[in-house]
């Protein structure tokens, strides 16, 4: 039966945050998925490989229509690194719970279930070694390359990820509940000055290395009532009018940084969280 548009969207938004590149493993051969997927997600590399020919560990796993029994659930998992998620969805399941209790008996974490109009889309998370602290957490998923570069606005078509996530501070810094309709939102995006550049836009090619630095920065003290995290399309990135530091350290920053900026932006050019 073929997979309804709508199941194939709701799959797309289930994987995690990971580096630039998402490492997905596709246990499918369902290649109206796979198509969809590289249609619609070109930061993703799909890996189609038999579990016997493999040794490496990927950010998610993909299965479509597969039964997979408990012990197979459980081998799935020294595939995937700590944080990565399992993503299954099955056109002849119809117990959301069920499906659920299967993730949980195999020793996933954060199990989520729901029925779509033509299956049962669940997934789990490969759970974290020891006690992390979430800023630990973060850490882990972040993978701290050396890929920090400074790129014009001209040039961000050529960065591999879909988006970019920049910081942001909100004003009023105020919870959703405590906002009316009234409320007027103003957001500022976090950038650098330095002896070259008066502009510098701090941008990332994931959330996890976002949050990493935003959480250094703020414990820190280099950051005040910047609390928020916004996701831009790179056509929208490429109409800014600066320079972007892009997958900085934060010790590379504190060295560069003779003082912090913050640049109006319109929030209405972010895109909508995929979660």
């Amino acid at each position: 039966m073929p997979i309804l548009a709508s199941s194939l969207q709701e799959i797309a938004r289930q994987f995690p945050p990971s580096d630039a590149t998402l490492q997905l493993l596709d246990l499918s051969t369902d290649a109206e998925v796979r198509a969809f997927l590289a249609l619609q997600r070109t930061d993703i590399d799909i890996h189609a490989t038999e579990l016997s020919a493999t040794s490496r560990v990927y950010d998610a796993i993909l299965a479509v229509n597969l039964s997979l029994s408990d012990s197979q659930l459980l081998q799935l998992r020294q595939y995937l690194r700590q944080g990565g998620r399992i993503i299954l969805f099955n056109q002849s399941y119809n117990d959301p719970q069920k499906a659920a209790d299967e993730l949980t008996n195999a020793g996933f974490e954060r199990v989520l279930a729901e029925r779509l109009e033509d299956g049962i889309l669940y997934r789990g998370e490969q759970p974290y070694i020891g006690t992390l602290s979430t800023l630990e957490r973060v850490s882990v998923v972040a993978k701290e390359f050396n890929d920090a570069k400074i790129i014009s606005n001209t040039d961000v078509e050529k960065v591999k990820s879909r988006f970019l996530f920049v910081l942001i501070r909100q004003t009023p810094n105020l919870p959703t509940w405590r906002m009316t309709t009234d409320t007027e939102i103003q957001w500022s995006m976090v950038a650098i000055e330095t002896t070259q550049y008066p502009i510098l836009v701090l941008a990332f090619t994931s959330l996890p290395k976002a949050v990493a630095w935003m959480q250094q920065a703020i414990l820190d003290g280099f950051l005040a009532e910047v609390h928020k995290i916004a996701k831009f399309s790179k056509t929208t990135v490429s109409t800014w009018q600066f320079p972007l530091l892009l997958n900085s350290k934060f010790e590379e920053v504190c060295q560069l940084a003779t003082s912090v900026q913050l640049i109006d932006i319109d929030r209405h050019t972010a895109e909508a969280s995929d979660e």
